[in-house]
């Protein structure tokens, strides 16, 4: 007696989803080749952006725009001191909501002298610059010379400290047109050393406070 069993036997149906877990995991399999070329490969940084825009279709990516009314005070004038090679002559850091900018005494003015040099002038085009930018008040301090007494003793200059300030007030508000009302310039002292006969006369810093 033979087993009952159908004419014709049915082939195995293959459903239409059957074939999505192949493909993801020959993907997958792709996809862990290639990252392993890639770490095993050297690029530059310029050769692993122009890879990241053709394979992954992503832009270089940038430092997002500075909002506008928006001025960054510091590193834009640090910036323009480094152009014009005067980064360790002139210190720039915040204080408070403005700047202090503190300028070596001898990139400014000449010893014994009161007429600006060319870097002091550059110095206070920036510094004005960002005070029509932000709308801020100038404070300039032009610290005395140490100059020697005859006894070997040394004491402030204040006359020539007093014609400093004025040369910068001048500058600042009768051939640049910066409001008087928002402009301070005076003459500082400082502690002279003592005891410092035979020494060469030392200039006094300048120190410039831009505050809103």
């Amino acid at each position: 007696m033979t087993e009952g069993r159908h004419p014709y036997s049915q082939p195995p149906v293959m459903t239409t989803g059957d074939w999505q877990p192949v493909y993801a995991a020959l993907i997958m399999i792709l996809l862990v080749f290639f990252v392993m070329l890639i770490s095993h490969a050297r690029f530059g940084d310029k050769d692993m952006r122009r890879l990241q825009k053709t394979v992954l279709g992503k832009e270089e990516q940038k430092e997002p725009p500075v909002a506008a009314g928006r001025y960054e005070p510091v590193g834009s004038l640090r910036n323009a001191m480094a152009r014009a090679g005067l980064s360790q002559d002139v210190g720039i850091v915040r204080a408070g909501e403005g700047v202090r900018l503190a300028v070596k005494g001898l990139v400014f003015y000449a010893p014994k002298e009161a007429t600006m040099l060319p870097k002091a002038e550059l110095i206070l085009r920036e510094v004005l610059r960002y005070a029509e930018k932000s709308g801020s008040r100038i404070e300039v301090n032009v610290g005395a010379d140490c100059r020697s007494n005859g006894d070997g003793s040394m004491t402030p200059d204040w006359e020539m400290a007093t014609l400093r300030s004025s040369v910068v007030h001048r500058y600042l508000a009768m051939e640049k047109g910066f409001p008087v009302e928002r402009l301070k310039t005076a003459a500082r002292g400082l502690s002279c050393p003592a005891g410092a006969a035979g020494q060469a006369m030392t200039a006094g810093a300048v120190t410039i406070l831009l505050d809103r």
